[in-house]
């Protein structure tokens, strides 16, 4: 009974402590939080000029390159001397020449017939007409009126046919030279005098040397500068 008295009285003891502890403890007076701003480093910006490099390689090319090719079969008949590899040419120089004399045989021949063709056209259109006059008489048969105009008919489209054939003649003829297309230079050379060529068939590849191109790669890490 003793020893739970005194139990007791220690546990009573012990909050009277407490209790004394917090009556006479110090008063918190509640504050606002002050915010507090990051540090930071202010520069003033100052444009300059900065000189940047970059290393990188490429191969130069140039911007135009054309196949030099002729437009008419033949054999060869006069190559310039600027066609050799590396050779330098201006634009309007005769590289090559093919034989002409067939094609100056063709657009006489043209001619012939073109002068053969306007001559029948010119008397298809005037029987034409007599017969309209003479239809308009009732002088002239319905299958002679008809004949004289698809005669018309036909000789106006044999007309038309001889002047697109001459007109082919002259342009044949004038592809028998190969005319540079621009100031430039000769990377290689596939034809000789007395050879033959076929339309269509590359004899030389020739390039300009007005421009030229280089592609250069440049690294990512290089782009930013």
């Amino acid at each position: 009974m003793k020893q739970l008295l005194i139990a007791v009285a220690v546990v009573l003891f012990g909050i009277a402590n407490m209790v004394m502890l917090v009556v006479s403890g110090p008063t918190l007076d509640p504050k606002p939080m002050v915010p507090l701003a990051p540090l930071v480093r202010v520069i003033t910006v100052v444009p300059e000029t900065v000189l940047m490099t970059a290393s990188t390689h490429g191969t130069v090319a140039p911007r135009t390159e054309s196949e030099l090719t002729p437009e008419v079969s033949g054999r060869v008949i006069s190559v310039a001397s600027a066609m050799v590899s590396g050779g330098f040419f201006d634009k309007g120089d005769v590289l090559v020449t093919v034989e002409p004399l067939d094609y100056e045989l063709a657009l006489e021949q043209a001619k012939a017939n073109l002068a053969r063709s306007e001559s029948e056209a010119a008397n298809a259109r005037k029987t034409n007409s007599r017969q309209i006059d003479l239809a308009e008489k009732n002088l002239a048969s319905d299958s002679a009126t008809d004949d004289a105009l698809n005669r018309l008919r036909v000789t106006t489209a044999t007309l038309q046919e001889s002047r697109a054939r001459l007109a082919k003649a002259v342009r044949d003829l004038e592809r028998t030279e190969l005319i540079a297309p621009y100031d430039g230079r000769v990377r290689s050379k596939r034809v000789d005098v007395g050879q033959f060529v076929n339309r269509g068939n590359p004899v030389a590849t020739i390039y300009a040397t007005d421009y030229v191109e280089v592609r250069l790669p440049i690294k990512d890490e290089e782009l930013g500068g």
